[in-house]
């Protein structure tokens, strides 16, 4: 028996696979390579192919990291395009180690600076090109301090990014940043920038916003609420949406497999569900890039009676531990970000990845949305003294206008 809280969620992530593409950038263009990228290395889309496989493989070994977190009983839905363009956007900013740690987690370290920038560009600007639908991505960087002329150069140039002062009230630059992604989401994720630091100096952002119809819609009248069975065994009644349909269909001994394509020819949403001696754990475990490869070269058309769940719902994630597990070490340490700012000496480094999502699909299609935030805050000098207070003290509440002592007492044992 599956999970909604299961199976749903890697349907999603294949939908974030196969119609979000994939992001990359480093690097400042002060320091980048000139150097072309061979047609041979090039996809049919003109995009780099190292780059498209390095977003796949990424995306996936976070989504198992959030697999190992939270189990398959509860949902798990991501963007790896917008996970990884908010970190290559960052990269453009660092140097050194931080830089070279980045590369390596994000698997772009074989990959020119300028090609990844270029191929982050082509990416997007073939978002653009959808003849129905919509998918928009957009960035932006919001710093306190004086922002680097060569890195905001990058950021417009290879991201269409637009720079914004932070301001000297947290409250309004939370404030400002969530109304720019609720915008650019078209009001889905309204909270990105609610858990900001009051010690943030720069805060960058990706997000993604995607709409599309399904080239065969669900028949409404069709819907009945008919049980849907969660991973522990329990039964939930919930609407099931029914088509009969030509469909391009695959089975294996560890699932059943169907693939709608909306309106857009070039997005798709495939679904698999695992056979019913397996178990959504076993599915998720068999998810490679290599095997995502080779399913996609077993779709056969099929006459299918297909019956889907309704749904819709939305995640929150702070990736800090699974980046730092994936390498990104230094960038939350002693990180070199000389690059992002005008002022070369500034301490910065990394303080949260968050990423936050939101998904709905019922008859006529899908909407979703996604945004990542990188928050830089600065680097804290050590303290010149340490205080443990771990044994009897005496401690003093006054008025410091009048100097009236309010209270005064000891603490000989600490009490709750």
């Amino acid at each position: 028996m599956q999970t909604k809280n299961g199976w749903m969620m890697f349907l999603l992530l294949l939908l974030a696979l196969a119609g979000c593409g994939q992001p990359s950038a480093e690097h400042p263009a002060s320091q980048m390579s000139s150097s072309k990228t061979s047609p041979s290395a090039q996809s049919a889309d003109g995009i780099h192919k190292e780059f498209i496989e390095a977003e796949g493989l990424f995306g996936i070994s976070v989504f198992h990291h959030l697999i190992e977190q939270q189990g398959t009983e509860k949902n798990v839905f991501i963007s790896p395009y917008s996970i990884q363009q908010a970190l290559v956007m960052t990269a453009n900013g660092a140097d050194g180690k931080t830089k070279e740690e980045m590369k390596n987690t994000l698997l772009l370290s074989e990959m020119k600076d300028r090609e990844i920038n270029e191929a982050a560009n082509t990416l997007m600007n073939s978002f653009r090109t959808l003849f129905d639908g919509e998918l928009l991505a957009a960035h932006s960087v919001w710093t306190g301090l004086d922002i680097n002329p060569q890195f905001k150069q990058t950021i417009e140039q290879h991201f269409d990014g637009k720079a914004c002062k932070l301001g000297p009230h947290p409250e309004k630059a939370k404030r400002k940043i969530n109304e720019w992604a609720a915008k650019k989401t078209k009001g889905h994720i309204e909270d990105i920038a609610d858990n900001l630091s009051p010690n943030t100096i720069a805060v960058l952002l990706n997000t993604i916003y995607f709409q599309g119809d399904l080239a065969q819609p669900f028949d409404k009248a069709m819907t009945y609420v008919e049980p849907f069975y969660l991973q522990n065994g329990t039964e939930k009644k919930h609407p099931m949406m029914k088509q009969t349909a030509l469909l391009p269909y695959q089975e294996n001994e560890l699932f059943q497999a169907v693939k709608l394509s909306y309106k857009n020819k070039d997005l798709s949403f495939a679904v698999f569900l695992p056979q019913k001696d397996k178990d959504l754990s076993s599915l998720t475990a068999s998810l490679t890039h290599e095997n995502l490869e080779k399913w996609e070269n077993r779709w056969e058309e099929k006459t299918v009676k297909l019956s889907l769940p309704r749904f819709s719902f939305e995640e929150k994630y702070n990736l800090r531990g699974i980046l730092t597990q994936l390498g990104m070490k230094t960038a939350f340490g002693k990180a070199d970000f000389s690059n992002l700012f005008q002022d070369k000496s500034t301490g910065a480094k990394i303080d949260d990845v968050n990423h936050h999502t939101f998904i709905k699909t019922d008859e006529t299609g899908t909407e979703a949305a996604a945004a990542t935030s990188v928050e830089i805050i600065e680097s804290a000098s050590g303290p010149e003294l340490s205080l443990t207070v771990n044994r009897p003290f005496l401690f003093v509440i006054a008025d410091e206008k009048t100097k009236s002592i309010l209270f005064l007492g000891t603490v000989a044992e600490p009490a709750e």
